[in-house]
C-alpha cells in the first residue's frame, strides 16, 4: 500500500512538473523577443555598417537626431523607442515582441531629401525573426502604398512626368526581384525608393490641384499666418490679392502675442474682416503655453472670445503635443473648447497638432499624445483638427499621405488641415533638409510651398489651410514665394474662370 502511494504521489509530481515546464515554455516563447537584422546597401551596392547606417538616419548624429521608434501598424502609436541597435556581424538590427509591429526612422533618397519612413512589410507589420534588406524593404512598402494611392484616386489624371517615375521605379522593384545578390537588391531597392519617392510626391501635388478644380464648391482655406500688425493694412490687402480678392476663400491666421490686451488687435481684426477676409484667432502661441498658469489662460480666454464676438475660428491650442508646453496643456484646451462653445456656439474651434513622430520623447509623439490625452467629450467640442509641420525638424516627405489618412482615421468626423507651416535649413542648426540642401532655401521654400498647400487639396476631409508662418517676413511684400503660391491659387481656379467667361 505504501509502494501504491509513492508512486501515486510521483505520478503527481511528474505532471506538476510536465505542466510547469509546458506553461513556462509557453509563457517563454509568449514573451520572447524576436529579432529583425537590417542589410543596408546604398545606391551603388556598397553595404553600409551599424554605423554608417546611423549616420544617414540622424544626418551625422547631430543634436537630438535619433529617431527610431517601433510604432502599432494599426493606429501608429509607439510600442519601443530607440529600438535599433548591432548585431554580431555589424547590421543595424532591433528586437521586438508583439506582432503587428513597424519600424519608424528617418531616411533620405537623392531627389527627395529626408522623409519619416514607416517601414511595416508591406502593411503586414513584422511578426517573427528574420533578416531583411532594408533598402529593398522600403522599397516594397512604399511600392504597395504608392499602388494603393492611386487605388484610391481612380479619378487622378497622370501626367507624362509622373509615367515616366512610376515606369522607373516599377522597373528598378523588377530588377531588385529578380537580383541573385542582396548587394543588388540593396541597390535597386534604393534607386526605385527614390523614383518612389519622387512619383508619390508628384502624385500629390497633381491630384491635389485636379481635386481642387474639380470641387471649387467645397470650402477651402487658403490661409497665411500673421504675427505682427506692422503696416496692416497694406499686409492684408496683399492676402487679399492672393487669392485674387476672393470673398470667400481668404483667412489669416492672427498670432495673439503674450500678455497683449485684445485692444491692441482692433484695427487689424475690423481692416481684415472688411477686406472679406476670413480670421482664425490664435488664442496664445505654443511658446508662450507655459507662461500662463490654468487661472491666468482661463481669463485670457474669457478676455479674447469676449471682446471679438465675430472672429469665425479660434485656434483653441497650437502645437499642443509639444514637449515645450508646461503644465496643465490639456486642462487649458478644455476650458477654451467648452467656453466657446458655450458661448460662440457658431465659432469653429480649431486644435492644432505638431508634427514629429520620433524626434522627441515618446509621449509627445502625435497619435501617442491625441490617444493618451484627447477624451471623447473633448474631441466633440473640437471641429477642425489641424497639423504644424516643420520638415527641417521632423521630416514628413511622402508619408504625408498616410499621416493625413491617420489623422483622419483618429477624426473622422472633422476636417484636417495644414494648420501651420515653414521651411528654413541653416546648416547646423536645422537637422534634416528637404529635397536639396545645396540650391537656396528660398527656392527650397518655392518648391516646398506649393508641394504641401497642393497637397492638402486632395482630401474631401481637408480644408487645406496651409498658414505659411512668416507670411509678414517671407511672402511681403509680394515676392517670388508670394507669387508662387497666388499661381497654385490661380492654377486651382483657372477653371471656374474659364467657365465664367463662356
Amino acid at each position: 500500500m505504501e509502494k501504491i502511494r509513492i508512486i501515486a504521489l510521483f505520478i503527481i509530481l511528474f505532471s506538476i512538473l510536465i505542466f510547469s515546464l509546458t506553461f513556462y515554455q509557453l509563457h517563454s516563447s509568449a514573451n520572447r523577443y524576436k529579432t529583425i537584422i537590417m542589410k543596408v546597401y546604398d545606391k551603388e551596392g556598397n553595404k553600409l555598417s551599424y554605423e554608417e547606417f546611423m549616420d544617414i538616419v540622424t544626418n551625422g548624429n547631430r543634436g537630438w537626431a535619433e529617431n527610431d521608434m517601433l510604432f502599432n501598424i494599426n493606429d501608429y502609436t509607439i510600442v519601443e523607442g530607440w529600438p535599433i541597435c548591432k548585431d554580431d556581424s555589424g547590421n543595424p538590427c532591433f528586437n521586438f515582441k508583439d506582432s503587428e509591429i513597424g519600424l519608424s526612422l528617418t531616411w533620405m533618397t537623392e531627389n527627395t531629401g529626408y522623409f519619416n519612413l514607416f517601414l511595416d512589410n508591406e502593411g503586414a507589420g513584422f511578426s517573427k525573426s528574420e533578416t531583411i534588406i532594408f533598402n529593398y524593404e522600403a522599397a516594397l512598402s512604399y511600392w504597395k502604398k504608392l499602388n494603393n494611392a492611386l487605388l484610391i484616386r481612380k479619378d487622378y489624371n497622370r501626367s507624362s512626368n509622373f509615367n515616366d517615375l512610376y515606369e522607373n521605379a516599377k522597373y528598378y522593384i523588377n530588377q531588385a526581384k529578380q537580383a541573385n545578390k542582396d548587394s543588388l537588391k540593396g541597390k535597386y531597392g534604393q534607386i526605385a525608393l527614390d523614383y518612389i519617392a519622387q512619383a508619390y510626391e508628384l502624385l500629390l501635388y497633381e491630384y491635389g490641384i485636379q481635386y481642387g478644380q474639380r470641387h471649387l464648391s467645397q470650402q477651402f482655406w487658403w490661409g497665411v499666418t500673421i504675427d505682427r500688425i506692422d503696416d496692416y493694412q497694406n499686409v492684408l490687402n496683399s492676402v487679399s490679392d492672393l487669392v485674387e480678392n476672393s470673398t470667400t476663400d481668404g483667412w489669416v491666421r492672427i498670432v495673439f502675442d503674450e500678455f497683449i490686451p485684445p485692444e491692441y488687435y482692433d484695427e487689424i481684426i475690423s481692416y481684415a474682416q472688411m477686406k472679406n477676409l476670413h480670421i482664425m484667432g490664435e488664442i496664445l502661441d505654443s511658446c508662450c503655453m507655459r507662461l500662463y498658469s490654468l487661472k491666468d489662460f482661463k481669463f485670457r480666454v474669457r478676455e479674447y472670445v469676449n471682446h471679438f464676438p465675430n472672429i469665425e475660428a479660434w485656434e483653441i491650442g497650437n502645437e499642443i503635443n509639444g514637449e515645450w508646453l508646461g503644465a496643465n496643456v490639456v486642462a487649458k484646451i478644455e476650458y477654451a473648447a467648452d467656453y466657446i462653445k458655450k458661448v460662440r456656439p457658431n465659432a469653429i474651434t480649431v486644435l492644432t497638432l505638431y508634427w514629429q513622430f520620433g524626434t522627441e520623447d515618446i509621449p509627445h509623439s502625435v497619435f501617442q499624445w491625441v490617444k493618451n490625452n484627447l477624451r471623447p467629450e473633448l474631441i466633440n467640442k473640437i471641429d477642425v483638427i489641424a497639423l504644424s509641420i516643420y520638415v527641417m525638424n521632423s521630416p514628413l516627405g511622402m508619408a504625408f499621405d498616410e499621416v493625413f489618412q491617420m489623422l483622419h482615421k483618429y477624426f473622422p468626423t472633422k476636417k484636417i488641415i495644414i494648420g501651420e507651416m515653414d521651411y528654413w535649413y541653416d546648416e547646423g542648426k536645422d537637422i534634416w533638409w528637404w529635397h536639396n540642401n545645396t540650391e537656396p532655401v528660398s527656392t527650397i521654400r518655392e518648391k516646398f510651398c506649393k508641394q504641401m498647400y497642393a497637397s492638402a487639396l486632395g482630401y474631401s476631409f481637408s480644408l487645406l489651410g496651409g498658414f505659411w508662418w512668416y507670411y509678414n517676413k517671407e511672402m511681403y511684400p509680394p515676392n517670388d514665394l508670394w507669387r508662387t503660391l497666388n499661381g497654385l491659387y490661380k492654377k486651382v481656379h483657372q477653371k471656374k474662370k474659364i467657365i465664367g467667361r463662356r
